[in-house]
């Protein structure tokens, strides 16, 4: 990809803005707006995050006490919920949240009037959709990703199974490309690729990877079925080698891959929230692009010498962007004059657990340590995503007023943020204290060890607790969407890129005027120096 100076848009033809549209159902049905689209993306993964984590709750306390505690009838339908929890939390929740929201601001930010193939974007969400609520209902007639056993087994619903995660990731994937060529073709004259704002620079490393890592899932997928479908299965169509087969897409350094926006939205609140330039803006977007890389776990599918050299490596070099990252906010901070504000506290909340889900993927891959194949493998996934849900409720709470013209209130975004910080803390740690004392992965209710029985407890109430805070986002998010449009102050945190060039909520078009030539990463930041000076 070449760093060009001027930007693909500022000398070629401009993507008309979509026309208005009706009002009511039919104008969210067919709308090409990807403001709308991004909320819908928004709303429906929030609802799905509820559905997700009381299921992965109910997996959580069947471990606490196996002899007298007993929530699901036998082991094969503790797997089916077992395998539906994660599937859920990475392509229900986690991603599209963070797909919506980046559907939603990216082509703001890079001071387009819309996404590029706005049918298309439009169609991943109806897809996603779609494929969700089939893929929720191929679980609830006895479906899932395998099971450990045969009794009961619906094959129709388990080939149901595989056929509606195929739809979700191929619609995630249309998404990926509908933003990725956004921020490469769409761009406003003078935004080079280097003077990108780092959300949109994360969402177009981010959908780099998904482009490159999902069909691979999806060629799992198929293989699955195929193998399934045809008679006797032989290896990757055997229920018991399902989830198997496709668990590495759950697990680091893949699991990285799907909260990269999440940084690039604590890239954006914190020179914000520090009033200060990032001035080592290209260190961070090198620093992306290197975690970007070292996401990509396709390859941790096999058991190869080889492979495993590179998993072990890619697990340790996860530290070193992650610590560019640290210290370039770290900078931007003590430079500044920090304003704490309820994005802020979302961003450090995000922060936090993405520190301690990196430590905790680098701490995996020591072969002393020998956390591999036990609860740790729970506790580093619990962390990431939820370092990604964090994200992206920091990213709703900080521009709400972009998406439905309103703030959300600050108490209700700090209660929030404290119940994810305590909840994805109790969920995770203490599934990786298990791992250190020899507990199994969570597949058999029967594996409980002796000793662990406490701390399986405190993390099954800490995803309770991350299901409150998901709950009372939705009902928070919900309550900015309904009623009479209203007009939130155009910039109310004093933003430095695009977005906040125009007015709250955003027209059709998103922009009422010309843009004009940007001259740095932080073009707003530009026009108040300019105004001091």
């Amino acid at each position: 990809m070449t760093t060009t100076t001027e930007s693909p848009a500022a000398t070629s033809t401009r993507v008309a803005p979509p026309a208005e549209e009706a009002p009511g159902l039919y104008r969210i049905v067919t709308s090409g707006d990807h403001k709308t689209v991004g909320r819908l993306y928004i709303a429906f993964s929030l609802i799905f995050g509820v559905a997700s984590l009381v299921v992965g709750a109910l997996v959580g306390f069947e471990r606490v006490d196996t002899k007298s505690v007993s929530i699901f009838s036998d082991t094969p339908t503790y797997f089916q919920a077992f395998t539906f929890a994660r599937v859920s939390l990475v392509f229900l929740v986690v991603l599209p949240l963070l797909v919506g929201l980046a559907i939603a601001v990216v082509p703001m930010q890079v001071g387009s009037p819309a996404i590029a193939f706005p049918r298309a974007a439009a169609a991943s969400f109806w897809g996603w959709l779609v494929g969700s609520g089939v893929l929720i209902a191929s679980y609830a007639i006895d479906g899932g990703l395998g099971r450990l056993g045969e009794a009961g087994t619906d094959p129709d619903a388990m080939a149901l199974t595989m056929l509606a995660l195929g739809m979700v990731v191929v619609s995630i994937v249309l998404a990926a490309v509908c933003l990725s060529t956004t921020v490469v073709t769409l761009r406003t004259a003078g935004m080079s690729l280097r003077r990108v704002p780092l959300f949109s620079w994360s969402v177009l490393v981010a959908a780099s990877v998904w482009a490159v890592t999902l069909p691979v899932l999806l060629a799992n997928l198929l293989l699955a079925y195929v193998d399934f479908r045809t008679g006797a299965a032989q290896q990757f169509g055997l229920p018991a080698a399902m989830y198997t087969n496709v668990s590495w897409a759950f697990r680091a350094p893949q699991v990285f891959a799907y909260v990269i926006p999440a940084i690039g939205i604590v890239c954006e609140i914190i020179p914000v929230a520090a009033k200060r330039r990032q001035r080592n803006h290209d260190v961070l977007l090198g620093a992306l692009a290197v975690f970007g890389l070292l996401s990509a776990g396709f390859y941790a599918q096999t058991a190869q010498s080889q492979t495993r050299f590179v998993y072990v490596v890619a697990g340790l070099a996860l530290l070193l962007p992650t610590l560019a990252l640290l210290g370039g906010w770290f900078d931007t901070l003590v430079r500044g004059k920090l304003t704490v504000s309820a994005p802020f506290v979302l961003a450090l909340v995000t922060l936090l657990l993405l520190v301690a889900a990196v430590a905790t993927a680098a701490l995996r891959v020591i072969s002393s340590v020998d956390l591999l194949g036990t609860s740790a493998t729970a506790g580093q996934m619990h962390l990431t995503l939820f370092a990604g849900l964090a994200g992206g409720i920091a990213g709703i709470v900080y521009w709400s007023p972009k998406l439905s013209g309103r703030t959300i209130p600050v108490p209700a975004a700090l209660g929030i943020g404290v119940l994810v910080l305590l909840g994805a803390a109790a969920a995770g740690i203490t599934d990786v204290i298990s791992g250190i004392l020899d507990q199994p992965d969570g597949i058999n209710p029967g594996a409980v060890r002796d000793g662990v029985e406490a701390l399986n407890l405190v993390s099954a109430i800490g995803i309770v607790v991350v299901g409150i805070a998901v709950v009372l986002t939705l009902l928070t998010y919900l309550r900015t969407q309904v009623g009479g449009v209203t007009h939130a102050p155009a910039n109310p945190w004093g933003g430095h890129t695009l977005e906040w060039a125009t007015v709250s909520p955003p027209p059709i078009g998103n922009f009422a005027e010309p843009l004009p030539e940007v001259r740095s990463e932080r073009p707003l930041l530009d026009q108040t120096e300019e105004v001091s000076a």
